[in-house]
């Protein structure tokens, strides 16, 4: 079974970028997927609890140990009802990426989240996969394509960042995604002649230089 940590913000509140991809969890992999979150009620461990729960999955999550146990929780009762202590979370954090084959990390853009910056430096650690999605990334299909079945090299694609705020304001308001953008100027660059001979050509980008 396949053991997917879920983590992030307590700010994170795209509740639908978490529910679509646990929908693909779930539509994919059916009872070979355990979603994992870190018991938080708010934002994306919130999120990804109700949703699948809501889609009938396989369900554990790893709350702080001052926390009360609850049926989810995949440590026993004893564990649980301790006093508080900051420590309690980053422990937690371990506990998530020591458990989970996999960590999905859903953090606001330009926000700074530690927990889930712990959880994903222990991931690392551990030669686990992580991948990172902010609240605009609209690579949640190929993200599940890709890892979930168990390829371990990813292709990545460098993009200047100044190019890609400037196309966030654009395309936000027009909602049009970069995975839209980038899938049918790769199919258009393999069907239209012209177009790829315009796109070879272009030379706008001198900022870039010939790295792109």
């Amino acid at each position: 079974m396949k053991k997917v940590g879920i983590v992030g913000a307590r700010k994170y509140t795209n509740k639908r970028k978490i529910k679509e991809f646990i929908y693909k969890l779930k539509e994919q992999f059916g009872e070979g997927v355990e979603v994992v979150s870190g018991g938080q009620p708010k934002g994306a461990d919130g999120y990804a609890k109700k949703f699948a729960l809501e889609f009938d999955m396989n369900y554990v999550e790893f709350p702080p140990v001052h926390y009360q146990y609850n049926q989810h929780c995949i440590l026993d009762r004893d564990n649980y009802g301790k006093r508080y202590h900051v420590v309690n979370f980053f422990d937690r954090n371990k506990q998530i990426a020591e458990y989970s084959d996999y960590i999905v990390a859903f953090i606001p853009e330009g926000y700074k989240s530690n927990g889930t910056l712990d959880t994903i430096g222990h991931a690392e650690k551990l030669n686990k996969k992580v991948v990172i999605l902010d609240w605009f990334d609209t690579y949640i299909y190929i993200y599940t394509e890709i890892i979930m079945k168990g390829v371990t090299k990813l292709t990545s694609v460098k993009i200047i960042t100044d190019l890609y705020k400037r196309f966030k304001g654009v395309a936000l308001n027009e909602e049009f995604t970069l995975q839209k953008l980038v899938n049918r100027s790769m199919d258009k660059y393999l069907k239209d002649v012209e177009y790829k001979k315009s796109i070879v050509e272009y030379d706008g980008l001198q900022i870039s230089g010939s790295n792109f």
